[in-house]
């Protein structure tokens, strides 16, 4: 579940952290860096909002209503106002995200083989 902890990440480059911590924590390579694309251009913004609006929610402050610009003057203006909600509400998400990951696919994982064990055992009797 590195890949989705480092998909909430707001940084640069999350696929080498991403295979950073898959070898440090010996987690499938491949995976990992794959599911660091939930977040591409397409849903950085849903994504990076929601998590901007978490932040906002665990800190106890009130959300900023900011006009958008995508110049680089405008983010590194506004970054100063949104950094500690945005870091507090991605970290939080990519936690919890993580942990319903792990616990998701390893309970599929033993549905998946319990049923594959019942058919092998049926077809045997």
């Amino acid at each position: 579940m590195v890949g989705i902890f480092c998909a909430f990440l707001p940084i640069p480059m999350q696929m080498l952290v991403a295979a950073f911590f898959a070898i440090l924590v010996r987690s499938n390579l491949a995976v990992s860096v794959s599911l660091v694309w939930i977040t591409n251009p397409i849903t950085i913004p849903p994504i990076f909002y929601f998590t901007y609006k978490v932040g906002t929610m665990l800190l106890g402050t009130e959300s900023l209503h900011i006009e958008m610009s995508f110049s680089y003057e405008y983010i590194m203006s506004e970054l100063a106002a949104i950094w500690m909600p945005l870091i507090t509400g991605s970290l939080f998400c990519a936690v919890v995200f993580s942990i319903l990951a792990y616990f998701s696919i390893n309970a599929f994982w033993v549905w998946h083989v319990r049923s594959h064990w019942k058919k092998r055992r049926s077809r045997h009797k």
